[in-house]
């Protein structure tokens, strides 16, 4: 059976220190953002185990059918399913999406994440607004929605194996709107953001509500921040992983 969201881990040969969850963006995958030989090969020889996540109808995960069969919480679970089976404690890393659902682990799981990193976090919730009826007509008719941020977000996800698996997730996720305010992590936070990155204009509103963070601007948009180097040195120097 293909998992609700499959899992790659590599662990040192020796028992390892905290282990390093991994978690990409929007119709992206693990291995497209946390590219092994630039993350978790890295993590492995500085004595860490890591470990990333496909989310659901991503990467080698399910498909999703229907947009009930996810949301935030079942996604939260299987991240800390993971944390608790590796000792109770993880480092987590998210970007985009990605950082959204990692906010949501540490904000509701504060004692099982140590430390945090939150690449592309955006202050809006577009997946809580999208016509996601339009979405679907757009992929199997190629009529494009009225709505702009529904007209973006449709042609992402046009571009994805499973569209309607893909449009299914963002639905599921979307009831849990994103109101940090109401909940927001409590321990060491890495805020990471691209200079160009207009999904981050906001970000120093989201610092202001995690006591014990810091803010990293690297080069790049919201697509090539991720690859910059500096984002890697940033997030590996915070996790205390010597590259």
């Amino acid at each position: 059976m293909v998992p609700f969201m499959h899992l790659t881990s590599t662990a040192p040969a020796t028992e390892g220190g905290v282990p390093i969850v991994f978690l990409h963006g929007m119709t992206s995958s693990g291995a497209r953002d946390w590219p092994a030989q630039h993350w978790a090969d890295i993590c492995v020889r500085g004595g860490r185990p890591a470990h990333v996540f496909d989310l659901p109808a991503h990467g080698n995960s399910a498909e999703v059918t229907a947009p009930d069969a996810v949301s935030i919480e079942k996604i939260v679970d299987h991240v800390i399913a993971l944390a608790d089976d590796a000792g109770g404690t993880i480092d987590l890393v998210g970007y985009s999406l990605g950082a959204r659902l990692a906010w949501a682990c540490a904000a509701r799981h504060p004692a099982k994440i140590r430390r945090l990193v939150l690449g592309g976090i955006s202050t809006r919730d577009p997946l809580a607004v999208v016509d996601y009826e339009a979405a679907h007509q757009f992929i199997d008719t190629g009529v494009t929605p009225a709505d702009p941020v529904t007209a973006r977000i449709s042609g992402l996800v046009a571009g994805t194996d499973m569209p309607h698996s893909v449009l299914h997730m963002m639905q599921g996720i979307g009831v849990d709107r994103f109101d940090p305010q109401a909940e927001s992590p409590k321990g060491e936070t890495l805020f990471v953001a691209g200079e160009a990155d207009p999904m981050c204009t906001q970000i120093e509103d989201l610092c202001a509500l995690v006591p014990d963070s810091q803010l990293v601007r690297v080069p790049g948009d919201h697509q090539s921040a991720l690859r910059a180097p500096e984002f890697q040195q940033a997030a590996l120097r915070f996790l205390s992983v010597q590259a």
